[in-house]
């Protein structure tokens, strides 16, 4: 890089300002520097009858007298190089070519992750396939739920019927229990079908016994109209008139009770 005689200004921190006569773009080089303190350092270019300065950097260089310019930054970098060019072609600098060297952007800071961020981000972080294998099962187990809850949903209502209310019967009733179903469950029962009876009897014990639907009337009329069937449970222990839970099985008949009894 050639090294040119034009005059530029350092001034030190102390105040101390000195002229340099011989430099480049990589360096200045002057013995008038010495010892000083290269911290603070602030350097002028001459334009036109003022000066133009900026702070800069400077470290000894390996040659005599040798000072290197370090970490110059765009603004700085753009405007030393046009008086530079300027000086090795011998024209005068142009206004507008210094504004535009003024007017340089700054360096731009790199957004792109270092090697070390990179490792430090991904410490105690569980491998992305690890992360996608518990992620997958996780989702498997809430399908399998859902689904399990949906079919069995399901499988209730197509094989059970519950009755809305029920009770146990009075004696000269004929019947065990008596319940009652909207009128829209009118073809879901029939004489013969098994349900299940859910009771408690005195004392506070209770439990589930089978009984058989022995008859299915309608009573009531319009709204009030109410599917009332009456069901034959001869061991049910309870107290009639108290409330019972009962559920009607499709598919369930007398026989098949028994059968299972």
């Amino acid at each position: 890089m050639f090294r040119v005689r034009a005059p530029l200004h350092v001034s030190f921190a102390d105040g101390t300002t000195i002229g340099i006569e011989d430099w480049s773009l990589r360096a200045v080089y002057s013995d008038q520097i010495g010892d000083r303190p290269l911290d603070g350092v602030m350097l002028t270019v001459p334009f036109h009858g003022v000066g133009v300065y900026f702070p800069i950097e400077l470290e000894r260089g390996e040659a005599a007298d040798e000072y290197l310019f370090r970490n110059l930054r765009g603004r700085e970098r753009e405007t030393l190089a046009l008086f530079y060019r300027n000086l090795l072609s011998g024209r005068m600098t142009a206004t507008a070519d210094m504004i535009n060297a003024l007017d340089t952007p700054v360096d731009l800071v790199p957004m792109e992750e270092t090697p070390a961020e990179r490792a430090a981000a991904t410490v105690g972080r569980v491998p992305r396939s690890t992360r996608a294998v518990v992620s997958l099962l996780a989702y498997a187990t809430v399908f399998a739920l859902v689904a399990g809850y949906l079919g069995v949903t399901v499988w209730k209502r197509m094989t059970q019927v519950p009755a809305l209310a029920a009770q146990v019967a009075s004696p000269d009733a004929g019947a065990g229990v008596i319940a009652w179903l909207p009128p829209t469950a009118a073809l879901s029962v029939w004489p013969g079908m098994v349900a299940d009876i859910a009771y408690r009897a005195e004392g506070g014990s209770g439990g589930t016994i089978r009984g058989t639907v022995a008859a299915v009337a309608l009573t009531g009329a319009g709204t009030d109209a109410l599917i009332e069937v009456r069901i034959v449970a001869p061991d049910l222990p309870a107290i009639p008139g108290a409330p019972v839970g009962v559920i009607f099985l499709r598919g369930g008949t007398a026989a098949a009770a028994a059968g299972q009894e």
